[in-house]
């Protein structure tokens, strides 16, 4: 019955199993695979379901239907700008000034989504094609729209002493407000290169002798 409304509401052609993740292939030429954790954490029986306090599933039905094609092609195809000057009002006082120029979503050969890079508070003034600017604006409206629709965010209470561990390239995440603490508690992050990521997965799934150890990762928003 729900896959029956699915496939009414987003064209499913047809569904597999695929290296024990659920693959869907959609009616305008897109996949999307699942992961079983991910799966398990969509039912609702007192069996499955989330391992971590307070985390609230995300039903597939509950994504939004009403994306607009002409939105989603400005958001591959137009570069937006971005750009972040900090004066040293961070933990280790150095400036930074970041830019970038760059569509907010990059499909990859196949014309499946690779990665999502957004940042409302960066978003430099438009400078793009007069005739693109209101379409631009309102894509990125109808998106931030989406984003922030309070049935599709998981939001995570984090304690002293807590680690959060994601993939930046396939979760787009951020904060909510705080009350400051005395004594001031700082947040340390980390991260791990995309590319040193994938290279130590294949030469670990050569070593266990895994079929396909040679494999292409999902890049994410590496030009």
């Amino acid at each position: 019955m729900v896959m029956a409304e699915q496939s009414a509401m987003y064209g499913i052609v047809n569904a597999s199993i695929e290296d024990s993740q659920l693959t869907i292939a959609w009616g305008d030429g897109h996949h999307s695979s699942y992961h079983p954790l991910w799966l398990r954490h969509q039912c609702e029986c007192n069996v499955c379901g989330t391992p971590i306090d307070a985390v609230r599933g995300i039903r597939l039905l509950d994504i939004p239907s009403n994306i607009e094609p002409e939105d989603f092609d400005l958001l591959t195809r137009v570069p937006i700008a971005a750009e972040r000057l900090d004066l040293g009002a961070n933990t280790d006082g150095q400036s930074r000034w970041y830019k970038a120029r760059m569509p907010i979503i990059k499909l990859d050969s196949d014309n499946d989504i690779s990665g999502v890079r957004i940042n409302e508070r960066q978003i430099a003034p438009l400078d793009i094609p007069a005739d693109l600017i209101e379409p631009c604006y309102r894509a990125l409206r109808r998106m931030f729209e989406i984003l922030y629709d309070p049935k599709l965010i998981i939001t995570l209470k984090l304690k002293a002493g807590d680690g959060l561990l994601f993939n930046n390239q396939r979760i787009l995440h951020g904060r909510t407000e705080f009350d400051a603490e005395e004594p001031a508690r700082s947040v340390l992050t980390s991260s791990v290169d995309l590319d040193d990521f994938h290279s130590t997965m294949r030469i670990l799934r050569r070593t266990l002798d895994i079929e396909d150890s040679s494999m292409a990762f999902n890049q994410g928003m590496v030009v």
